[in-house]
């Protein structure tokens, strides 16, 4: 059993990097950091998987600056990580003095990982969006929204029970831990007597296929997760991301 990582460093440069054409770190590059030591194996199949990296000037930008870059490495390791991680792909982009111009968008191939049984999204149906859909989906949103509000993290449990099987069969780890895991993630997120989630302007939610089809990425205006927390008195918040897929004829949340 291998854990795949993701490690991105970036500096006035933005990048999107998209495993199997499903979005897993975007950065616009105007602050730099990048989204490093994010687990990937949701994201990978038992098949090559398709790797994208897309660079771009961060925002009022035209062309990078000096001093621009971006890094990003695709690690492996084992259970214990009693080991070095094996290093699985490795890209880097540097500015140069005079400039250069961005690379074109890099795609790798990533090998595949062994599955006792596919994750739920690699065999859902290719869909349109339309009116219709979009409305459904909404509604789903709707819902995510009112059991954080209500910090209920049982009906939570409930709604992401497809993405904790996923993650169980991704990760083999039993069912029961990732649900316990993820209902105290949950707890502990909600203890803080200000917490709530900020309201959502569903008039202008974006809905953007993923996935080859198979996966609705919902997102605001701005690329920024439509569930997000009121800042902590640090300032800090939390984001949820809401991806679906059209299981057995129901919109349902995955990832």
């Amino acid at each position: 059993m291998k854990y795949y990582q993701s490690e991105v460093h970036n500096a006035k440069l933005g990048l999107d990097v998209k495993i199997n054409d499903i979005p897993v770190v975007s950065d616009s590059g105007d602050t730099g950091g990048g989204g490093g030591g994010r687990l990937l194996n949701t994201f990978l199949l038992n098949e090559p998987n398709r790797l994208t990296i897309t660079l771009h000037p961060a925002k009022g930008a035209a062309v990078p600056p000096a001093g621009a870059f971006a890094i990003v490495n695709i690690n492996a390791f084992g259970r214990e990580r009693t080991s070095k991680p094996e290093a699985v792909y490795h890209f880097e982009w540097r500015q140069t003095n005079p400039p250069k111009s961005l690379p074109p968008t890099i795609h790798a191939v990533l090998p595949p990982v062994v599955r006792s049984e596919p994750l739920s999204w690699q065999n859902a149906p290719k869909v349109a969006l339309n009116a219709q859909s979009e409305a459904a989906i909404s509604t789903l949103v709707k819902r995510y929204h009112d059991a954080l509000a209500a910090k209920d993290a049982g009906q939570l449990n409930e709604m992401l029970g497809n993405s904790s099987r996923d993650a169980s069969v991704a990760l083999e780890r039993p069912l029961p831990d990732i649900e316990a895991s993820q209902k105290r993630e949950y707890q502990e997120e909600f203890a803080g007597p200000s917490w709530h989630v900020k309201p959502v302007d569903y008039a202008h939610l974006q809905y953007h296929l993923c996935a080859d089809g198979r996966i609705v990425s919902v997102m605001n205006p701005d690329g920024s997760a439509p569930l997000v927390s009121a800042p902590d008195a640090n300032g800090s918040t939390s984001e949820f991301n809401v991806r679906v897929a059209l299981l057995h004829g129901q919109w349902t949340l995955v990832l």
